[in-house]
């Protein structure tokens, strides 16, 4: 039985009779195996602890500032007034112009505040985005993704830092683009079209090549990921996209996206 320590800690609507890992783990779940919600559940945990230091910081950062400034003007004003009982100057009131600089100074420091917040929130939502991708490599390749990870962006020609920097600024386009984000295959071994070798083709009739539109490199995709990454593909692609014109987009391509994944 729980706790009282444990209990105060749930949220209110919690159900202690459900089984919540059912809902969150199996087939077309949101995870694929008990193991994949523990390490979702450490980056989490990871991800908030750094957040919270953070923002310590910036609130020490804000109250050192504000403090700074408070005894600055304090000192100020009593150098003034030391000098003034020295000098016996007339009462006068201050200037328009040290106050104008004055304000001005203290707007200057809102404005470091204000974007030190916003870049800490641009690097935590960086840093989610990056996390995501890392999960997602994660439940389709295993704990050893790092090695398929690194095969799939050097076949793109990228960077560990080019690729990270894609995954942490737009995590759904990185994911298409290396097939990450479609459902993991059915492992089947490649078998590559049969060809009729019985008989040599007339020489007396043109022989017509394999319309090679985009629905035929999705097909290669599929089925042999690493044929259709090399480079001598991509070029011949490339080439059959710009010798077809229109013709090469299939009903499936999207023009916005560049093609599907």
């Amino acid at each position: 039985m729980p706790n009282s320590n444990q209990l105060s800690l749930d949220p209110p609507n919690l159900d202690l009779t459900r089984s919540y890992l059912n809902d969150l783990v199996g087939e077309g779940k949101r995870y694929d195996s008990p193991e994949a919600v523990a390490r979702a559940k450490v980056f989490a945990d990871d991800h908030i602890k750094r957040l919270e230091t953070e923002n310590k910081q910036l609130r020490d950062d804000y109250t050192r500032a504000r403090e700074e400034n408070i005894a600055k003007a304090k000192l100020e004003d009593l150098l003034d007034q030391i000098q003034g009982r020295r000098n016996e100057p007339p009462v006068q009131s201050p200037e328009p112009k040290q106050t104008e600089e004055k304000a001005i100074d203290y707007r200057q420091i809102e404005s470091l505040i204000e974007n030190k917040f916003k870049q800490a929130e641009v690097t935590r939502i960086y840093n989610q985005n990056l996390q995501s991708v890392q999960q997602k490599l994660v439940e389709r390749f295993g704990p050893d993704y790092v090695s398929h990870y690194k095969q799939e962006i050097d076949s793109l020609g990228l960077s560990k830092e080019d690729a990270d920097n894609m995954a942490r600024r737009n995590p759904t386009a990185f994911l298409k683009m290396l097939g990450v984000d479609q459902p993991k295959p059915v492992q089947q071994q490649y078998q590559p079209p049969v060809r009729n070798t019985t008989s040599a083709p007339n020489p007396a009739l043109p022989v017509v090549p394999e319309k090679r539109n985009w629905d035929w490199y999705e097909n290669l995709r599929k089925t042999n990921r690493s044929e259709y990454l090399s480079q001598k593909t991509q070029l011949q692609m490339l080439q059959d996209r710009m010798e077809q014109g229109d013709a090469f987009e299939s009903s499936s391509f999207d023009r916005n996206l560049g093609g599907t994944r």
